[in-house]
C-alpha cells in the first residue's frame, strides 16, 4: 500500500505542477493578448488624435472659405469681379483662399461652386485635374448632405496627375425671393490624401503594427479599404473611428506577427514556470505597473505631463456635457507661445523644452481643479475653464495667464523670455460642440497675434453667427 500511496502522491503531485504550469501558460497568452491590444489601442488612438488633428486645420481653412462667401458673395466671386477663372487671374475668392491654402501642406487647392458647378478654383493650374472630381462628388448622397446644412468630406478621389484627394465641402445660403436663406451652391477644400496620412505618421507606420483605414465618402464600418489590407476588417482587429464632418472613417490594426505567443517562447516559459512559481505574483505585479504606465502615455504629453489631444476631447464631451445639464458655461482658450522659435534657434532645443516644462507648470499653478490644461504639440496648448457663470472670467483667467508665461525662466542655458497669444471661446454663446470651440478659439488665438502678441481675444460676433445659426437650426 505504501507504494501504491507514494506512487498516488507523485502522481498528484506531477498532476498539480502541470495543472500550475498550464494555468500559468494560459495566463501569460492572455496578458500577452490583453498587452499586445493595448499597445495596438495605444498606436491606433494616436494615430486618430493626429489624424482628427490634420482635419481639423484643413477644416478650419473650410470653415473660413464658407464665412467668407457667405458674408461677402459679390466679393468672393459668387458675382465675380471680373469673372471666375478669366484672364485677368483670380478673383477675389482666389486672393483669399491663397493664404489660407498655403497655410496647410495637406491642402491642395480651394474652390468655389455656386450652383454646385466648380467655377473658380486656386491655384488656377488645379482646376481641370480638380473640376472633373469636385463636380462628380457633387451629387447623390453628398447632395443630399450638403443640402441639409452640414459641411462634408468626401473621397478620396484620384486625380489627373498622380495622387488621390479628399474633397471637403461646405455649403453657400442666401436670401430668395421670398427673403428666407436658399442653398447656392457650396465651397470646397481639395486634401492631399498622402500628405494627410503622412502627418499622422501613417506612413512611417511601425512594421510591428498592421493597420487599415476605410470609409469612402465618409461611410465608416461599411465604406470601401482606402488604405492597408481589407482582411483587417474580417478579423478579431482593435477598431475605433475618426469622426468626420458627415461621416467618419474606420480604423484596424493587430500586431504584426498575430496574437498569439511564438512557440520557442511559450515552451521556454513552461519549462521556467516549474521552477519560479513564486514569482507569479511579481511578474503580476510588473504587468500591472506596464499597463498603467501605457494608459498614462496614451492620454498624456510626454515631455509635459499635461493631458494631449486624446484626453482633452474626452474631458471637453465631460465638461460641455455637464454644461448643458447645469446650465453654466465653459470657456476653451487656445495658447501658442510668441517668439518660441528663437529660443530653440539661440539657446537650443533642450533649453526650448526647459521653458515648455515650466510653461506647463505655470498652468498647472494657475488653474483650479476643475480645469484643465493640455499641450496638443509645438508650442500649442489648450485650457478648458469648465465651470464659469460669466464669459468675463475667461478674459480674467487669460490675462493671468498672459502675465505669468510673459515672466522670464531661468533655464540651464540663461535666461529666457517668451510670451503667449490666446483664444477664446466660449460655451454655449460661441459653439454647441468642442471642435467648433476649438476652431473659433484657435482663430481668436491668430486675431491676437496678428494684433501684437502677448494678448488675448475672444471671438467676435461675425465669426460666432455660423455656428450658432447651426446650432439653432439643428434644436428646431
Amino acid at each position: 500500500m505504501a507504494p501504491l500511496r507514494a506512487y498516488i502522491f507523485g502522481f498528484a503531485t506531477v498532476l498539480s505542477i502541470l495543472l500550475a504550469v498550464l494555468a500559468l501558460d494560459r495566463s501569460y497568452q492572455d496578458q500577452f493578448r490583453q498587452e499586445a491590444r493595448l499597445t495596438v489601442l495605444t498606436h491606433l488612438t494616436a494615430v486618430r488624435a493626429r489624424l482628427e488633428g490634420a482635419l481639423l486645420g484643413d477644416l478650419a481653412v473650410l470653415s473660413a472659405l464658407g464665412a467668407y462667401a457667405n458674408n461677402f458673395p459679390t466679393a468672393a466671386g459668387v458675382v465675380g469681379s471680373g469673372g471666375p477663372g478669366g484672364s485677368g487671374g483670380p478673383g477675389e475668392f482666389g486672393r483669399f483662399a491663397r493664404e489660407l491654402v498655403d497655410s496647410s501642406p495637406q491642402l491642395r487647392a480651394a474652390f468655389l461652386a455656386p450652383g454646385d458647378r466648380v467655377a473658380e478654383v486656386f491655384p488656377p493650374q488645379a482646376r481641370a485635374p480638380l473640376a472633373l472630381a469636385a463636380d462628380a462628388g457633387a451629387a447623390g448622397d453628398v447632395a443630399r448632405r450638403l443640402r441639409a446644412g452640414g459641411a462634408v468630406l468626401s473621397g478620396p478621389v484620384a486625380v489627373d496627375g498622380g495622387g488621390r484627394i479628399l474633397v471637403g465641402r461646405r455649403p453657400l445660403a442666401g436670401p430668395g425671393a421670398d427673403g428666407k436663406d436658399r442653398y447656392r451652391g457650396h465651397v470646397g477644400v481639395a486634401i492631399d490624401l498622402d500628405e494627410l496620412f503622412a502627418a499622422a505618421g501613417l506612413s512611417g507606420a511601425p512594421t510591428s503594427i498592421r493597420l487599415a483605414v476605410r470609409g469612402r465618402d465618409g461611410d465608416g464600418r461599411q465604406g470601401p479599404v482606402i488604405l492597408g489590407d481589407p482582411d483587417l476588417f474580417r478579423r478579431a482587429t482593435v477598431r475605433t473611428v475618426v469622426n468626420l464632418p458627415g461621416g467618419a472613417w474606420a480604423l484596424a490594426a493587430e500586431p504584426a506577427g498575430g496574437w498569439d505567443v511564438r512557440g520557442e517562447t511559450l515552451w521556454l516559459l513552461r519549462i521556467m514556470g516549474i521552477f519560479v512559481a513564486g514569482t507569479c505574483a511579481a511578474l503580476v505585479f510588473v504587468a500591472f505597473r506596464f499597463h498603467e504606465r501605457i494608459q498614462h502615455k496614451a492620454l498624456h504629453d510626454e515631455l509635459t505631463g499635461l493631458p494631449n489631444r486624446a484626453l482633452l476631447s474626452d474631458r471637453l464631451d465631460q465638461a460641455l456635457a455637464a454644461a448643458d445639464r447645469g446650465g453654466h458655461r465653459v470657456a476653451v482658450l487656445a495658447l501658442d507661445l510668441d517668439d518660441f522659435k528663437p529660443i530653440n534657434d539661440t539657446l537650443g532645443h533642450e533649453v526650448g523644452d526647459e521653458v515648455l516644462r515650466s510653461v506647463a507648470e505655470r498652468l498647472r499653478n494657475l488653474l483650479r481643479g476643475s480645469d484643465s490644461a493640455a499641450r496638443l504639440g509645438g508650442d500649442e496648448f489648450v485650457v478648458v475653464l469648465s465651470q464659469i457663470q460669466r464669459a468675463s472670467e475667461a478674459g480674467d483667467v487669460a490675462q493671468r495667464i498672459v502675465d505669468s508665461i510673459s515672466a522670464p525662466y531661468r533655464t540651464s542655458g540663461g535666461t529666457a523670455a517668451t510670451g503667449v497669444s490666446i483664444g477664446i471661446s466660449v460655451f454655449p454663446e460661441d459653439g454647441a460642440t468642442w471642435q467648433d470651440l476649438l476652431i473659433l478659439a484657435d482663430r481668436a488665438m491668430y486675431e491676437a497675434k496678428h494684433q501684437g502678441k502677448n494678448r488675448y481675444r475672444t471671438v467676435p460676433p461675425d465669426q460666432r453667427r455660423p455656428f450658432h445659426d447651426r446650432q439653432t437650426a439643428a434644436a428646431t
